[in-house]
This record gives C-alpha cells, structure tokens and sequence, in this order.
C-alpha cells in the first residue's frame, strides 16, 4: 500500500505516523505543511522516504501573511495557487492508495486544496485533538468553513467515544464512516531494557516524572508550575525537564535535560522513565479560553508516551475523562482527587505493585503496530467503499 502522510513534520505525532507505517511495510510519501522546518529526511530514524515541503518555496515575509493566505484558501477567496499545482504535481507523481492526515485542524486548509483537486484518493484525518478552540461566535465563521472539509473527509480516526459523540453533534459526521482508535506510539520509542544512567533516585518519598513542556511563555495551557509546586509541597520527588523559566524552590523539584528527538526515537526517554514510579499528565485546567471539551475528548501524546514506557499513569479527577475511562478499565494508573489525595495512593505499596505490573504488560500490548490490524480493517472498508 502506499501511503501519503500530511501534516506539519516537526511534530513528534507526524513523524510517529511515518515509522509507524514504515514498519508495518507501507511505502510512504510525506508532504510536510510546516512553513518553518523544511528537512530533506527524517533523521532520527534515517528513513529513505519522499518528502515533499509544501511550502518549501513559496516565500511568505510574516507568518500573519501566511495565515491570511490561508484564510483566504479556507472561506473559498483563493484557490491556492501555487500550493494546487504543487498537489497536482505530487498526485502525478505518486501512486497514492490513501492519504493519512492529522492532527487537531493544522492540516485541514491542505485537505480542503486536496478535496478541490477532485482525486479520488480517500482521506483518512486522525482528529488526535478535538476541538483545539473555543466554539463561540469569535470563531463561527472559520467553524463554518471547516464543517464543509471535515464533512468531506473519507474516515474519520477519534480518540475517543467523547470525541466521537462529539463529532456528531457539532459537524455531524457520517458515524459509519468514523472509528474510535487511539494514536499509539511505534514500537521503536519503546523501552528496551536499555538504561541511562542517573544519580540514584530517593527512596523515602514517591519520584514522579513530568514529560510535558517548559516552554511556557504563551502556552498557558501548559503553565503548570503552581501543580508541581503545590505537589513538591507534599513531599513527592518530581521530575520536569530543564527549563529557562522560574520555578519555587523545592527539595522535592527536580530537573532533568532534555531528550532530544533522535535519542527519543531510540527509546532512551522511556528507558529513563523506567527509573520512576509514575508519570504524571498536568494540563493548567483554570484557562478559560481552553474548551473543556478538549481535555474530554482527547487522549495527549504524553499519556501514550507514558503508556508505551510502561509506566503507571497520574491523572486528576473530572478532567481527562478519556484517559481517566482507559485507566479505570486497565487499571494502569491512578485518578487522584486533589494532591493530598495522590500524595496518599502513592504510599500504598500494594496499590503501586499492582499498577505497575499492569502498566509494564500494557506497553506491549498498545502500540502502533499491535493495534494495527483493527484500523487496518476500517482503511480498507473505505477505500473499497470510495472505489464502487
């Protein structure tokens, strides 16, 4: 099968979609949407792919250029120009069998140049995020226009049956052209009982390991430091990236570098993980601007992470309700109710014996390449469906 790949490849979820249908034997053509990373190759897994960067060389002076030319494409004002011939080229060249895009809407403008090509590829759109803005009316009209896409789409891939419940009642999709599958990650960022080496971790009190960013300058959404504070506070040795922004001061507050993203595809961060008792998801949940829906109806890239690295899994109560659904069903984790509340799990060693085992069988079991076949069957139902 060949296989078109779209969607921005800096991200880690674009480049996991790429080895993961690599190694299921797919060939592979991917068409890059970032307009400012532009790579020949996928260097952390040295793959002999086409890439092909959309916007490689089509010169914008500001990315506010760049969104309006892209505002334009979407309320139907332009027609793309340049970037349809580029499509139209690719289509030529390529034998394409599907297209795999993803995530949130950051490749949904491409899909709408795409689907006014009239190819008869199907197109698969793995949501991962949904949705990823406030449904009032501030954005009722770029709504609008991405109901027309998404309605469009051949298969719809959602995270969840929140998602899915949700897709339905805002753009009432064709739920029998929608599938529940959560985007695992490639046996390749597994662990594999190869261990860095780290000063050893304390033992009177819990050690928790946080995996999201520290970037936090305009990601509120990801401003989380009061959480590790206030968890600090109560004695459980955390672990977050290294930072340039300010932290208190804590005892129980630890930094770690940073793992680059080729040591990271080598299963390195995972091995590091290992060390630990637990991972932890933090979300700074008070930002009104954030739909409640998304953290509802998502599952983060950081849960799958911590999922494949076999490692249990802390999430508190009323937020994640997809993660918190996995969790009571695998029970690979805990689903805390305030920080004392975590403080008190994480010292009943029976609890921790029995979620630990139960996170180290799972990694196993819930990868890309394990859970395959059920998608697999879903992608090919479609394409039989779209070539009546």
């Amino acid at each position: 099968m060949n296989v078109l790949i779209l969607g921005r490849l800096h991200s880690l979820e674009l480049k996991n979609a790429v080895i993961s249908f690599k190694n299921i034997g797919y060939d592979i053509v991917v068409v890059n949407t970032s307009r400012n990373y532009l790579p020949i190759n996928i260097v952390e897994f040295n793959l002999n792919i086409p890439i092909i960067n959309l916007y490689g060389n089509i010169k914008y002076r500001s990315s506010f250029i760049h969104r309006i030319r892209k505002f334009l494409i979407l309320c139907g004002i332009s027609r793309g120009g340049r970037l349809k011939y580029k499509l139209i080229s690719i289509f030529k060249d390529y034998d394409i069998d599907f297209i795999y895009a993803l995530w949130g809407t950051n490749a949904l403008i491409e899909i709408k140049l795409i689907q006014n090509i009239n190819n008869n590829v199907p197109i698969f759109y793995n949501y991962l995020t949904y949705p990823t803005r406030e449904m009032n009316y501030k954005n009722t009209i770029v709504n609008y226009f991405l109901n027309k896409i998404i309605l469009k789409i051949d298969g719809h891939i959602l995270a969840s049956h929140y998602m899915k419940e949700f897709m339905y009642k805002i753009h009432n999709i064709n739920l029998n052209k929608a599938v529940i599958h959560p985007s695992f990650y490639s046996n390749n960022y597994k662990y594999k009982n190869k261990f860095i080496k780290i000063s050893s971790l304390p033992t009177s009190s819990p050690n928790i390991i946080y995996i999201g960013t520290t970037k936090f300058e305009g990601r509120l959404i990801d401003d989380v430091r009061l959480s590790i504070a206030n968890i600090a506070h109560q004695q459980i040795n955390i672990y977050v990236p290294e930072s340039k922004c300010k932290f208190p001061d804590s005892d129980y507050l630890h930094f770690y570098k940073k793992i680059d993203s080729i040591a990271l595809a080598r299963g390195e961060l995972a091995a590091f993980m290992s060390k630990f008792d637990a991972s932890i998801i933090l979300y700074n949940f008070s930002i009104k601007a954030i739909p409640k829906e998304r953290f509802k109806n998502s599952i983060p890239s950081r849960f799958f992470f911590s999922l494949i690295s076999g490692l249990p899994i802390l999430i508190e109560k009323d937020y994640l309700l997809s993660c918190e659904d996995f969790i009571s069903r695998y029970k690979n984790g805990i689903i805390y109710n305030d920080f004392i509340d975590l403080n008190n799990k994480l010292k009943d060693i029976s609890l921790i014996n029995e979620i630990q085992i139960n996170a180290r069988s799972l990694s196993d079991m819930f990868t890309f390449e394990n859970s395959y076949p059920d998608l697999e069957k879903f992608i090919l139902s479609i394409i039989s469906s779209t070539r009546r």
